[in-house]
Parts: structure tokens; C-alpha cells; sequence
């Protein structure tokens, strides 16, 4: 049995953990849209079809964690759920480096969208939360603070590829690093605490046992759906992925409606720079403040970012101020999950729940273009009416984490 604060096999589930979200968050996710431009050029087809290839990754995504992630975490465990999902998104970046078509690209996409509901946020949430009885969000947050470092430097590596060898084999590099990412994490990961019959990082019992029954704390996942705050927070974690990546996922087009499209890369790597700079203060911040407090950051930045594009024409400086206040409303997507579950339910069935709420994050990330840019298309090709609908659905979200976060009474 591990020291009560030395335990080696909890610094390595937070290892593997980072060189999880290396590869899938770092490198697959944060440069999917680096591969469009040469695909539309060599295939002659329309950015919609090709920017399918986002919504099919989240909203797959979106169905197992929503439906599926906790049954399956339960009972295959996290160490062959990080096997398998990274024996699909290896496969899936494969797939899509021998894609001739479109078609074939779609099923890149999907086996790459099935391999992220193994090995994303819901899996880091669940591990950590298992392995860690304190400052779990802490932890959380260098995990994805990995992803957020490796995407400012893949993107320039990748993109280089892309323009010197082909965006095929950036495909194929990515799908190696996976492969070698995915080997390490299943040696590094022996499993969760209580299979294993160990104490996690700052238990205070001195049984595994008393320890495995004191996580277990908390409302049931049936309870959780029941209750008025189990619909507050899936409400908001919702309105969260649409709010909190709209900026994010439009900040290329902005920067072109406004001439400054020589610097959506620079953008984009200041934006993601912020987010990894301040993921470890957004993780001290949900664990020593509680959970709304890290929200009410990231919404209230969507809130003066929608206001300065609503009413000004920024000039370059402050689209560079844009970009950091995204980079804030993004760890607001990331950060506060596991902290909220724990505010309002307890841990016991913290699987479930977590699957739960980062399948309706996911799922507002997959809406969050097409909702926006609705408004543009709709509007006379402004997106004046979107911004302000955008700011609205994050004072919601401040509003329902007031209420959604209070503790949900126990089963009688």
C-alpha cells in the first residue's frame, strides 16, 4: 500500500492522463481544422462538407459520454478504456490519411469521434477524481493544460507538415504518436485505486476500504436526474459548450471579416497560450472557491467579448484581447466539471454524472457553429443579433450554476 501522500501509482494515472490528451486533445483535436483548406483545394468540395467532419467527432462523442461512458467505465475500467479509444483514434487518423473521398473521411472522423468518447474529459475527470481525494481540479487542469500546451506548438509543426509533406502524412505522423502515446498510458495506468487496494493521494482514512465508501459519498445518478439541480447543471453544461466555444470556433472568420486574417494563426496560438497559462490558477480557483466562481470568469469574458464585437470595430490590439478572454471562457468548458459534480451530488456514481455533463458539453461545442453562424446566415449576414444571444446564454449559465451547484438532498 502506497504512502498517503507519495502513492507512485497516482502520479502515473496523472502521466498517463497527459499523455492521453497529448495526442487527442494536443495534436488531434486543436489541428483538425488545419487539414481542411488542402482537402477542399485537392477535392474541390465546400467548406460545410468538410467542417462536417467537427460535428460528426463532438456529437459521437457527445452519445457515449451522455449515454454510455459510465456503464462502460464501470465495468471494463479506465486502463482498457484508454486501450480501446486509442486503438480507435489511431485507426481514425489512419483512415483518414488513406481518405480518397469524402465518405471515407467521414469515417475517419467517426472512428476518431467513438476513440475521444474513451479518452476525453470524462475519462481525465473519472481517473484523477478516483486517484486524488483532494484538489482534484487541480490536477485535472494540468491535464488539460497539456493539451492546451502541445496544441500551441503542433499547430505551427503540424501546419508545416501539412504545407511541405501533405496533409495525408500529417495524418500519419499523428497516427504514430497516438499509437505511441496510447502503448504508454495503458503501461503507466494500472487501474483505479480500489482494484488495485490502495489509498489515493490525500486519504485520510487508513483503509482502502474506508476510503472506497467515504468516495462514494453523495446522491445516486438516479437521484442526480431527479433533481432540480441535476437539470440546472445539464442545462449549463450545455449552454456552456455553445457559449464558451463560439468565439473560439469563429475567431479565424472574425479576423478575416475584419482584414486581419494574416493573424488568425497568431490569434489562435495567444488564445490557446491563455488557456494553458491559466488552467492551473482556473483549477485553484474551482477548489478553493467552488466551481461557479471559475464559470463566472469564463462566462463573463464571453459577455464583454460578444459587447466589443457587438458595438466596436476592434482594431488588431484588441482582437488579441478577444482571443485571451476565449482562451479564459475555454477553461471555463474544461476545468469546472468534475468540482460542480462534487458540489452538487457527491461522487458516488461520479462516472455516470461526469458522462453525463461532458456529453452535453460536447454536444453544445458540436452546436456552437451552426447555431452561430444561423444567425449570420438568417441575419443580412451580421452576426449582431448571434452576439447578442450568446451573451444572454452566458448569464444564464451564471444563474443556473448559482442554484445548480447547492447540495442535492440525500434519498429518503
Amino acid at each position: 500500500m502506497g504512502k498517503l501522500k507519495g502513492n507512485p501509482h497516482a502520479w502515473m494515472a496523472l502521466i498517463a492522463m497527459c499523455l492521453t490528451a497529448l495526442y487527442v486533445g494536443g495534436i488531434g483535436w486543436n489541428c483538425i481544422s488545419l487539414y481542411f483548406p488542402p482537402i477542399i483545394e485537392e477535392w474541390g468540395v465546400t467548406r460545410t462538407e468538410v467542417s462536417l467532419v467537427v460535428t460528426i467527432l463532438s456529437t459521437i462523442h457527445m452519445i457515449i459520454a451522455t449515454f454510455a461512458f459510465g456503464q462502460i467505465a464501470s465495468r471494463i475500467g479506465i486502463r482498457k478504456m484508454l486501450v480501446i479509444g486509442g486503438i480507435l483514434n489511431t485507426a481514425g487518423f489512419i483512415v483518414m490519411a488513406m481518405s480518397n473521398n469524402i465518405p471515407m473521411l467521414y469515417v475517419g472522423a467517426a472512428l476518431f469521434g467513438t476513440g475521444i468518447g474513451f479518452t476525453s474529459n470524462s475519462t481525465y475527470n473519472t481517473a484523477l477524481t478516483k486517484w486524488f481525494k483532494k484538489n482534484q481540479s487541480t490536477m485535472i487542469s494540468i491535464v488539460a493544460t497539456t493539451s492546451s500546451v502541445v496544441g500551441i506548438v503542433s499547430a505551427t509543426v503540424v501546419n508545416a507538415i501539412i504545407a511541405s509533406a501533405g496533409w495525408r502524412t500529417g495524418f500519419l505522423i499523428t497516427a504514430a504518436i497516438a499509437a505511441v502515446c496510447c502503448i504508454a498510458g495503458f503501461f503507466l495506468y494500472k487501474g483505479e485505486p480500489e482494484k488495485l487496494g490502495e489509498l489515493p493521494m490525500y486519504a485520510e482514512e487508513e483503509t482502502a476500504e474506508e476510503t472506497v465508501a467515504e468516495a462514494e459519498d453523495g446522491v445516486s445518478f438516479k437521484r442526480f436526474l431527479t433533481s432540480a439541480q441535476g437539470w440546472m447543471l445539464i442545462v449549463a453544461w450545455l449552454f456552456i459548450g455553445i457559449a464558451g466555444y463560439v468565439i473560439q470556433g469563429n475567431l479565424a472568420l472574425f479576423a478575416n471579416d475584419y482584414g486581419y486574417a494574416a493573424h488568425a494563426g497568431t490569434l489562435l496560438s495567444v488564445l490557446l497560450a491563455t488557456c494553458a497559462i491559466f488552467m492551473p490558477i482556473a483549477g485553484r480557483i474551482c477548489d478553493k472557491l467552488g466551481s461557479k466562481w471559475m464559470v463566472f470568469i469564463g462566462m463573463g469574458a464571453v459577455v464583454i467579448n460578444c459587447a466589443i464585437l457587438r458595438f466596436t470595430t476592434p482594431p488588431i490590439a484588441m482582437m488579441y484581447v478577444i482571443a485571451i478572454l476565449a482562451g479564459f471562457s475555454w477553461d471555463a468548458n474544461i476545468v469546472p466539471v468534475a468540482k460542480s459534480i462534487l458540489e452538487s451530488s457527491g461522487n458516488r456514481e461520479f462516472s455516470k454524472k461526469t458522462g453525463v455533463l461532458v456529453g452535453m458539453q460536447a454536444f453544445g461545442v458540436a452546436l456552437a457553429p451552426t447555431v452561430f453562424n444561423m444567425f449570420y446566415d438568417f441575419g443580412g449576414q451580421t452576426y449582431d443579433v448571434g452576439l447578442i444571444f450568446m451573451a444572454i446564454l452566458a448569464i444564464i449559465v451564471m444563474i443556473l450554476f448559482i442554484f445548480g451547484t447547492r447540495p442535492i438532498k440525500s434519498e429518503k
